[in-house]
């Protein structure tokens, strides 16, 4: 039996994402055991509940008028819209796409992190190895509605 030793430091959201992208699949419930820092274990995981509908609106609202343009478009393919179409679709490269997006992350961390630690999941990932943006079913539905309306009055 191979046998792997890997260090993964930080957050336990960003240790999460890193797991998320090695294993290419959704890491949920990380078992508090496997969480370890400088100091010892965490004694206690992020206690993260569902989007809802307010959350949703109340993150969207702080967002970039470019991030909403971008993370809407994410939004119309959920479970992974490539990096290099998004680029086309948005008419930006991938540095100008990662520096728009920029506050989802920022929001995420003011509106969302108690404590040092995240009471709501990720809204959007990155899957590295598949260049694939994915957004959180419940934020993606919310996501569109919103946009729909932000369009449907223009001058605002």
């Amino acid at each position: 039996m191979a046998k792997v030793t890997l260090t993964i430091e930080g957050e336990p959201e960003e240790i999460r994402s890193a797991l998320t992208v090695l294993l290419d699949q959704e890491v949920v419930n990380l078992p508090v055991d496997t969480l370890q820092t400088d100091s010892g274990p965490v004694e206690d995981a992020p206690s993260e509940t569902p989007w809802s509908d307010d959350d949703v609106a109340m993150w969207w609202e702080n967002l970039t008028p470019g991030a909403q343009k971008i993370l809407a478009e994410i939004a119309t393919r959920p479970e992974g819209y490539p990096a290099s179409e998004l680029a086309e679709s948005v008419g930006l490269d991938m540095r100008g796409i990662g520096s728009r997006i920029g506050s989802s992350t920022h929001n995420m961390k003011r509106l969302f992190k108690k404590n040092g630690k995240f009471t709501k999941p990720q809204p959007w990932t990155f899957n590295g190895p598949l260049r694939r943006y994915v957004v959180h079913p419940d934020v993606a539905a919310v996501v569109l509605r919103l946009s729909e309306s932000d369009t449907a009055r223009p001058g605002e």
